[in-house]
């Protein structure tokens, strides 16, 4: 598969990456160590092409969320997150007014007159503009037309189905033009950073509408292979790995075909991190304990496996 990856542009063009040294763990993995396919790399090169979200779906655990991760640290751009719920609406992904400083000045007599004091940069605002972002009232000065340093990000928009039907639709207006107005302000946040990689990421929770979709790049993932992944995570302890997939044979069902894995990545990368951390072996008797906390859970095999040992 040939095609022009975003990953191949010249290392001049990156910043050094962010991220820590090491790979942390469960939701706070860097993503400096995150097994790319050639299909992932196409479908981001693709949207940082068309300059639209890329739109991520697939089962939990997949590396969907890692996956916008995995893309800074590789690129070394800034890389920004909000998760969304069912209560998220637009503004809280742009900016955010701090009422209750707002009501502490006003009682205390100090209350400023710009509503822009008041105001905080949420991340979609502080991937388009970084130096406005950290104090808004710029936008009230000529300082904010001078060129800032060329500091693009990927921003990360998680679980998008458990939003309100409406926030999709309403997101792509702020992505299709890449600005938008602060409200009761007239002042107006344009992209000055750089282009953002946004990464919207979906468990199928809910059908998102049909307009969104089409403008976006999308991007179907499926659960990797867990031998590649823990290699990539963890590539001083192969012998904890193969012990660890071959409990996963020993115990549970083959998978039905085209269906999802008995365990997902995520949690098979807990184990052998809970293993490694707590110094425990496959000779000792807290391993099938440590599986069963970790990544088997009660599916069927891990009772028998118990007993027998």
């Amino acid at each position: 598969m040939k095609f022009k990856s975003i990953f191949d542009a010249p290392a001049q063009t990156h910043r050094r990456s962010r991220a820590g040294a090491g790979s942390g763990v469960g939701d706070f993995r860097s993503g400096s160590a995150y097994l790319f396919t050639p299909d992932m790399e196409l479908a981001v090169s693709a949207a940082s092409a068309t300059q639209r979200p890329l739109l991520v779906t697939g089962p939990a655990g997949c590396g969907k969320s890692a996956l916008a991760r995995g893309t800074a640290a590789r690129l070394g751009w800034r890389y920004l997150e909000r998760t969304v719920n069912s209560r998220t609406e637009i503004n809280a992904l742009l900016w955010e007014t701090d009422q209750l400083r707002r009501l502490q000045d006003a009682q205390a007599q100090r209350l400023d007159p710009r509503i822009l004091a008041y105001v905080r940069a949420s991340v979609l605002w502080t991937a388009l503009d970084a130096r406005t972002a950290a104090a808004p009232l710029l936008l009230e000065s000529e300082a904010s037309s001078r060129p800032p340093p060329f500091d693009p990000a990927v921003v990360l928009i998680d679980e998008i189905d458990k939003a309100d039907p409406d926030l999709p639709n309403n997101l792509l207006e702020v992505l299709g033009g890449l600005r938008f107005e602060v409200a009761d302000t007239g002042h107006r946040v344009t992209c000055r950073s750089g282009v953002p990689l946004i990464v919207i990421t979906s468990n199928d929770e809910r059908d998102l509408p049909p307009a969104f979709v089409r403008r976006c790049v999308s991007l179907n993932l499926k659960q990797p292979d867990l031998a590649s992944v823990a290699a990539l995570h963890f590539p001083k302890d192969g012998k904890t790995v193969a012990a660890a997939l071959q409990l996963l044979v020993d115990t549970l069902p083959v998978p039905v075909a085209g269906g999802p894995p008995a365990v997902s990545a995520a949690e098979f990368l807990d184990f052998v991190q809970a293993c490694k951390e707590l110094q425990v072996r496959p000779d000792s008797q807290a391993w099938l304990k440590l599986a069963e906390a970790c990544m088997l859970k009660g599916r069927p095999g891990i009772a028998a496996a118990s007993r027998a040992s």
